[in-house]
């Protein structure tokens, strides 16, 4: 592959945003709304200051008790250390950061500071497609060590091992074969405070838990 000195502005993509003051529930509907996994936060000059991720409210909404997240600030739960490119950089360079700061996106900045567009792991797996030039192997990239938990291990314990490994996925598997993924994005519907069961659509609901088989879990 010849990608040290491939244009990053070929993989650039707009960068869906929310602005500094919204809700836990303004930045989930917005997820939801448009299939993604992070959002990028700007304040009022439109200059980005941090990112919010499926992740980041799924681990969040456990400690809130009885607060409505309609009322919580994104401010208080958003990564704030942002790892950032210029658009003049190279898909090669951004991919050694990403790896480097072990992340799944990072902000690509125009002149000024200004937010130009999101490049993540998904766009470099698309130009990886489209650069290949000698086939290579699934056993040269993957991950030998597998964390996996069984459809009757509980939600807690399969949330720990997300969070002690930070890992984004558990592969689920009965008798050694695998039968499903659970992520954190599943972890909103399983286990809804009835706060927040309240503000969310219930086919919506039911659509998570179908797609999951989350009913198969313990909660």
């Amino acid at each position: 592959m010849l990608l040290k000195n491939a244009d990053l502005d070929k993989i650039i993509k707009r960068a869906i945003t929310i602005n500094l003051n919204a809700s836990l529930l303004d930045a989930r509907e917005v997820l939801l709304r448009h299939n993604l996994k992070r959002l990028v936060v700007t304040d009022a000059k439109k200059h980005p200051v941090g990112i919010i991720t499926e992740k980041d409210i799924a681990k969040t909404i456990y400690a809130l008790g009885d607060k409505p997240i309609k009322s919580v600030k994104i401010s208080g739960f958003m990564s704030k250390k942002l790892i950032t490119v210029k658009k003049t950089d190279s898909i090669y360079d951004c991919a050694k950061l990403m790896k480097k700061n072990h992340i799944s996106s990072i902000i690509v900045l125009g002149n000024n500071g200004i937010l130009e567009g999101l490049v993540t792991k998904t766009d470099l797996a698309s130009i990886f497609l489209t650069h290949a030039i000698s086939p290579l192997k699934v056993s040269k990239i993957m991950t030998r060590n597998v964390i996996t938990a069984m459809p009757g291990d509980s939600l807690l314990y399969v949330e720990s091992l997300l969070i002690h490994n930070r890992i984004a996925r558990i592969v689920i598997q009965r008798n050694r074969i695998p039968v499903g993924i659970i992520t954190y994005r599943d972890f909103v519907p399983a286990k809804l405070p009835y706060w927040l069961a309240q503000s969310a659509d219930p086919k919506e609901v039911d659509n998570y838990k179908m797609k999951s088989n989350l009913d198969e879990f313990q909660v």
